[in-house]
């Protein structure tokens, strides 16, 4: 294979020289060796700057998400298993994902609220 390769590119300068082609043949391989190095540029900005910034433009997101939740006091996972614990038997506990109402504490047994006034 490499000798195959060897034998066109000999042949190939064979015929740029016999013809006196070498500027037009230094044109075109400045312009490919341009080329490469501006799709080589281009890979290294978009793995290098683009694709982090993406991510960080996500986890920013999800961060958002999560203070936003925790603002909006949305039960969780853990907030019903604290609840299931506290509970006397025959009560129920609120479902995973609904919004609880301001002055419930999850940490108390359920069907009490902070009084409010």
């Amino acid at each position: 294979m490499t000798l195959a390769f060897a034998a066109v590119l000999i042949f190939v300068l064979y015929l740029v020289d016999k013809h006196k082609l070498w500027r037009i043949a230094f044109k075109v391989a400045l312009v490919l060796f341009l080329f490469g190095a501006l799709l080589i540029g281009g890979a290294c900005f978009w793995y290098g700057y683009y694709e982090p910034h993406q991510r960080a433009e996500q986890y920013a997101a999800e961060q958002r998400e999560q203070r936003q939740a925790e603002q909006n006091h949305i039960v969780t996972m853990e907030d019903y298993s604290a609840c299931l614990q506290l509970v006397q038997p025959g009560e129920d506990c609120l479902r995973i994902g609904t919004t609880y109402p301001a002055g419930f504490d999850p940490s108390r047994p359920f069907g009490t609220m902070a009084r409010q006034r």
